[in-house]
């Protein structure tokens, strides 16, 4: 399965700037003995649910052990940060992904259990149906290997780059972004494509990370528009769901 993407080049940053970003992990020998490794990112948008990549899961419905989420998290080495599972995932019901084609390619992850908010764990603000971020700035978010088939970083970094033109991205459900040598690469999809209102000052989900370009950044990075799926997340968040135990 492909295992995400990563950020080549971008910042180290300081801790809780973006305190809605979630790590995802996956049990390493799948034998859910809890030795849990890096696998994706993701965005917690309500108390129980978190945004990610649907190419993240290989299934969709309870995982029991097999995936976690860790909430507040920035140094990955932080034995303070303790992993929740038995979590459920909803993908559109057309998804697919080969590795290469992202159709879809989104995922609701739903908590067991609400959060406490605090200033190391809050939401991110969803867009509105009409928002337009075409040429404008935004962030990527990620633990992510600084070049291709290196290891996750211990601590997150961040990435400013461009929203292209339509003309570049023409699906409606792709929001791509480019800026030269710097891109997501292998490890961390599912995570946060933001941009910072300049009205509020708030960050708002536009993206999440899905394709990017064999990590070397000379054509424009696929995301997911969130946008696209705004009837399909809030049908998420009101759906009945099982509640998944071990």
């Amino acid at each position: 399965m492909y295992s995400g993407s990563r950020i080549v080049g971008g910042e180290y940053y300081v801790q809780n700037k973006y305190p809605f970003l979630v790590e995802i992990v996956r049990n390493k020998d799948y034998m859910f003995t809890g030795v849990y490794e890096h696998h994706c990112g993701g965005s917690l948008i309500t108390v129980r649910n978190v945004i990610s990549a649907g190419h993240c899961f290989h299934t969709s419905g309870c995982t029991m052990g097999e995936y976690g989420v860790r909430l507040g998290l920035h140094n990955r080495n932080d034995p303070g940060v303790g992993v929740i599972v038995n979590l459920h995932i909803s993908r559109p019901q057309n998804y697919y992904f080969d590795g290469n084609t992202a159709i879809n390619d989104i995922a609701m992850v739903t908590l067991p259990i609400s959060v406490d908010f605090n200033h190391n764990i809050m939401p991110v603000y969803l867009p509105s149906p009409e928002l337009d971020v075409t040429e404008q700035d935004v962030i990527i978010a990620g633990w992510g290997a600084e070049k291709f088939a290196g290891v996750s970083t211990m601590s997150p970094k961040e990435l400013h780059t461009k929203v292209t033109s339509n003309s570049l991205c023409p699906d409606p459900t792709h929001l791509c972004t480019h800026t030269w040598e710097q891109t997501a690469c292998s490890g961390d999809s599912g995570g946060p494509v933001v941009w910072l209102d300049p009205q509020t000052n708030w960050y708002t989900l536009v993206g999440v990370v899905s394709n990017g370009d064999f990590c070397v950044g000379h054509v424009p990075a696929t995301q997911t528009r969130v946008t696209a799926y705004l009837t399909w997340i809030q049908d998420r968040l009101t759906a009945p769901l099982p509640l998944c135990t071990m």
